[in-house]
């Protein structure tokens, strides 16, 4: 079984992480086209509780810092 890796956020020029704009969108689509984790900005934490339980019940959306 292949999983499906999906990552949000950018990266600037500099090397910093940055915020995910229109964050639970793309979680949505990423999830709908079959990805099973995805890797989100720590700056989107709280976002991440606003996600649909049905997209959270078919995902993993660990998150990611500045190292």
């Amino acid at each position: 079984m292949k999983l499906a890796l999906g990552i949000i956020g950018n990266i600037s020029i500099g090397g910093a992480i940055e915020r995910a704009i229109n964050f639970s969108d793309k979680v949505a689509i990423l999830s709908e086209n079959g990805a099973k984790t995805m890797l989100v900005p720590m700056d989107n934490l709280a976002e991440r509780s606003t996600l649909p339980t049905t997209v959270l019940s078919k995902t993993d959306v660990p998150l990611y810092a500045n190292t």
